[in-house]
């Protein structure tokens, strides 16, 4: 049939369609996601407000700041890593002799331990 197919019920009426039509409708979007024409109800946007010529205006770029593009050198960086790590120093909190002399349970719940299951035979 040449890759063709009837439409129709009973083969009366819808007649044949080819592939290269039904991929056409296939990829075209339907009528309901289309959006309406802007010319049916409304007017368009240009004859809402009229044209007129602007005014060209020459930029100001003093007001702006600009960024001082220095680059530091390894030595500079290394120093102001330096400067950086002296000003956020650790400093450590004594330690409680506690902490030394317990056996890994400081502040943590003993949990005592079940009996293991007896084990006994069935009686018959």
């Amino acid at each position: 049939r040449g890759g063709g197919r009837w439409r129709g019920a009973g083969g009366g009426g819808g007649g044949y369609q080819s592939l290269s039509d039904r991929l056409k409708e296939f990829d075209s979007t339907p009528k309901r996601f289309r959006k309406g024409s802007t010319t049916e109800n409304s007017t368009p946007r240009s004859s809402a407000k009229p044209a007129a010529l602007t005014n060209p205006k020459t930029p100001d770029f003093s007001k702006f700041r600009r960024k001082s593009s220095k680059v530091q050198s390894t030595s500079e960086r290394e120093e102001a890593a330096f400067q950086e790590m002296k000003r956020h120093q650790f400093k450590a909190r004594p330690l409680s002799a506690k902490v030394l002399e317990s056996c890994g349970d400081l502040g943590v719940p003993k949990v005592e331990k079940k009996q293991l299951t007896a084990p006994s035979g069935p009686t018959l």
